[in-house]
């Protein structure tokens, strides 16, 4: 069974508040927190908000061209940091797995 957990401000949102599922009558649950490492170009991080996917995407789009400009010279610092030699970007993500039966 697949539940979705809505934002809530006394959640915590790690392993641990996952572990709430247990107080809502779901039996063996259970939760892990996923990593791993993302690697792709500068612009092919930059191609979703560039092309207006998803809400940041919309966002930027919807932004004067200065702002935009100003919006791309901050990803530009801050992408900076994940790239290594060959320019490629390593970028950490985590997720949690959370599972319980009824």
């Amino acid at each position: 069974m697949n539940v979705a957990v809505a934002p809530s401000p006394g959640l915590p949102r790690d392993a641990h508040g996952m572990g709430l599922m247990g107080s809502t009558g779901l039996r063996e649950a259970a939760c892990e927190t996923l990593r791993w490492d993302h690697r792709a170009s500068a612009d092919e991080w930059w191609s979703g908000p560039a092309t207006g996917v998803a809400f940041g995407g919309q966002m930027v789009q919807s932004q004067t061209p200065q702002i935009r400009h100003a919006i791309k010279r901050h990803f530009d610092v801050f992408s900076s940091e994940f790239a290594d030699s060959d320019g490629v970007l390593t970028l950490p993500h985590a997720a949690l797995l959370a599972r319980a039966l009824r």
